[in-house]
């Protein structure tokens, strides 16, 4: 086991511990002579505190001795016995100014109510005497006895209290107290060692100080619990230590020993230069030289050692503190040879490790912020910045491709709407951040191909590549010198693309760099698609909360105008339309404009006819076949067939759901006919829907948008789809009742 122990230690250690082997058997013969003379030191410090602390006892134990013989004679006394209050006092007064240390001498009964004292007056006394252990002792022993450190209720002030029991006729009748002053316990011990330093403190059983000779004014009454040597008495009768204190930095050797009438604790400390005299400064001296040949021998082995081992320890250091993570670390090896060659290599192995380390770091980070946040912006700009940073680039941009230009990228525009840049790095914000995707553009290829392109070196004399003519490139993107294209791909559909820009240098790329960027844009494409599905579940919550609503109406109200009020102001909010309306057959046209919500600021149509002149509108009738198409939407073929769509929809009005959908009211010809009401309303985009029940047309519904063309997406045309059928359920009711 040794043997093993001592081959996993390295060079410097081996010879360290052969320097300290030779020097074994001259540190064992000193620390020898140093044990021998502290224990011989440490038993003179024992003896001489004993001794003192054995006279301090004595001393103590004689001075309560004469107190209670004291206190004894007197309570035998006829004037004492019989209790009257003038003779008794007189006496109390007399004896109390024979005895200077004492207070005040009181005569109280059992309840601890004065019957006569040395005071003047009699001291009033509530519950006072009755509550101390001291004065339930004496009533449950019947005997005398003395109590510590406390604030006397008879006469005060800080007291020691002696009790002795008064007996008449062999009955307890009552108690004679005495009030001794804490400073005559201090004056029993005057001349006791005080040439030399030397302290002595009584501590009372409640841990509080009596007495002490040093600085007694300032501990008298001081809780002295934590004292070491008030510690160490709990644990132990008697006993001794050598410590220096906080507040007493003399350096001591204490004995304690208690009291036996009392169970006082007595500590006794003798200050040890006064002990040990010149043989402590040998002692200090002896160890002291000791420690420092040590101290020598150990830095002259290290000295000698590092001269052979400082190469090959510095190498294993560095190696180890990489391997255990620390990537900061670097080997500086100044040498040839395989030693220099092995630290280049390690120096590389750094490298690669802490690049993996920071790009995983980061991709987490990416990856917390996408569980914890919904806001599809923030993420965006946080991942650009990461990246960015994380790549040490000038420029890290990101742009996304609409949903529905996902299959034909041809003439489709990438808006950068997310860029970082470092000045540092010349990286300068995109004046232009708009490119459009041309059919030989590398940018149409890599999206098809979807697959990272890093471009390590640029001929500066060239324009930026993401353009096929020099005269496209804006001025911004020239400067750039190396940069990654990686495409951003869900389920093989490519839905955007980053960008980074090196703009101070040429710089070729690293696999692990383009590890880093593939690694990124899997995680914006994850969270592009749970963006989106957040989006579909909202809206679909909103929806099935409309249609919710409106079904709730529906039955709760027969009033066909409360209804269709209804509907039409949630519908324009839901789909945040600028108008929202329900054409009905009236007899002033075919189809009348009824019900109506629109935008604050934007003028009601309401009674507006969708034709220009009055007709009679019947979608069976034979002899008005261009009343049988509205916007598209064939309606006597939907009443005669239940379904299908006219030869004028061109593929815009659903075969599932007859709506016509007009993304484009200008372009598309369905809107002819209309034109004057379309131009009334100011329609630039629309959906209309049928409200059909029972082979009976009951009117259209149709939401306008009015300020721009709007393309718009299934899940509106599904809920206007919804929404017509609850309004054509809800008027027909209506209609019976």
């Amino acid at each position: 086991m040794a043997r093993s122990a001592l081959k996993d230690l390295n060079i410097r250690t081996r010879l360290l511990l052969l320097c300290l082997a030779v020097a074994t058997p001259l540190l064992a013969m000193c620390g020898l002579i140093i044990w021998k003379e502290y224990q011989g030191l440490s038993q003179t410090a024992q003896r001489a505190t004993t001794f003192h602390d054995a006279i301090a006892i004595r001393s103590l134990s004689h001075w309560i001795s004469t107190q209670r013989n004291e206190l004894e004679a007197l309570a035998v006394l006829p004037e004492i016995q019989r209790a009257d209050n003038r003779l008794t006092g007189q006496l109390l007064v007399t004896q109390a100014r024979l005895e200077p240390d004492w207070n005040m001498l009181a005569l109280v009964d059992l309840h601890g109510k004065p019957l006569s004292a040395s005071a003047k007056t009699l001291p009033k006394v509530e519950d006072g005497l009755q509550s101390l252990p001291f004065f339930k002792n004496i009533l449950s022993s019947g005997r005398a006895q003395v109590s510590g450190y406390l604030n006397c209720p008879l006469s005060g002030v800080p007291s020691v209290l002696i009790g002795q029991p008064v007996y008449v006729r062999g009955k307890f009748r009552s108690i004679l107290i005495a009030s001794i002053k804490p400073q005559s316990i201090t004056q029993l011990f005057s001349g006791l060692g005080e040439a030399h330093g030397s302290v002595i403190v009584v501590v009372d059983k409640g841990k509080r100080v009596i007495a002490r000779t040093l600085d007694n004014d300032k501990w008298v009454g001081k809780d002295f619990s934590n004292a070491k040597t008030v510690t160490a008495a709990s644990r132990a009768r008697k006993g001794t230590l050598e410590i220096v204190g906080i507040c007493d930095p003399t350096p001591r050797t204490y004995a304690f020993d208690r009291v036996p009438e009392t169970d006082w604790i007595v500590i006794v400390g003798i200050p040890t230069q006064a002990i040990y005299g010149s043989a402590h400064d040998r002692l200090f001296m002896m160890v002291l030289s000791a420690v420092l040949a040590v101290g020598l021998s150990v830095l002259m082995a290290y000295a000698f050692t590092g001269h052979f081992t400082g190469p090959i320890h510095e190498l294993v250091r560095e190696a180890v503190s990489i391997g255990r993570g620390d990537l900061s670390k670097r080997v500086h090896l100044h040498q040839g040879g395989e030693l220099g060659l092995l630290a280049r290599a390690f120096n590389q192995m750094a490298v690669n490790l802490e690049l993996n380390s920071q790009h995983k770091l980061m991709v987490e980070k990416i990856s917390e912020s996408i569980r914890q946040s919904l806001d599809l912006d923030q993420i965006l700009n946080t991942t650009v910045l990461e990246l960015g940073r994380a790549l040490s680039a000038s420029r890290c941009c990101l742009a996304l491709v609409g949903m529905d230009r996902a299959l034909d990228l041809t003439g489709a525009q990438l808006e950068f709407d997310y860029v970082w840049w470092d000045p540092e790095r010349g990286g300068t914000a995109l004046k232009n951040r708009s490119v459009v995707i041309t059919q030989r553009s590398i940018l149409k290829i890599i999206l098809d191909q979807q697959a990272i392109l890093s471009l390590d070196v640029m001929d500066a004399s060239t324009f930026t590549p993401m353009f096929e003519k020099a005269e496209a490139s804006p001025e911004d993107w020239r400067s750039i010198k190396s940069l990654i294209a990686c495409p951003i791909v869900l389920d093989e559909q490519p839905l955007g693309m980053i960008l980074v820009h090196q703009c101070d240098e040429r710089r070729a790329w690293i696999d692990l760099e383009l590890e880093l960027v593939e690694d990124v844009a899997r995680h914006v494409a994850l969270a592009l698609d749970h963006a989106g599905l957040f989006t579909k579940t909202k809206t679909l919550a909103e929806q099935e909360s409309l249609i919710n609503h409106i079904v709730r109406a529906v039955r709760t109200s027969l009033d066909t105008d409360t209804i269709l009020s209804t509907v039409t102001e949630e519908l324009c909010k839901a789909l945040d339309v600028d108008y929202c309306q329900i054409a009905q057959p009236r007899p002033e046209g075919p189809l009348v404009i009824t019900h109506e919500f629109h935008r604050e600021g934007l003028e009601a149509r309401k009674g507006v006819s969708l034709y220009g002149q009055s007709l009679d509108f019947d979608p069976g009738s034979q002899t008005a076949p261009e009343l049988r198409s509205v916007l598209g939407i064939d309606m006597g073929a939907l009443l005669v067939s239940g379904g299908g769509v006219s030869a004028e929809d061109d593929g815009k009005t659903l075969r599932e759901a007859p709506i016509a959908i007009i993304p484009d009211v200008s372009q598309d010809r369905r809107t002819a006919k209309f034109k004057e009401f379309l131009q009334v309303v100011g329609s630039k985009s629309l959906i209309a829907a049928p409200l059909l029940r029972d082979d009976r047309a009951l009117g259209i519904l149709i939401v306008h948008q009015c300020k721009e063309r709007r393309d718009w997406q299934a899940g509106e045309v599904r809920l206007l789809a919804a929404v017509a059928d609850q309004l054509a359920v809800a008027i027909s009711h209506a209609q019976l009742f």
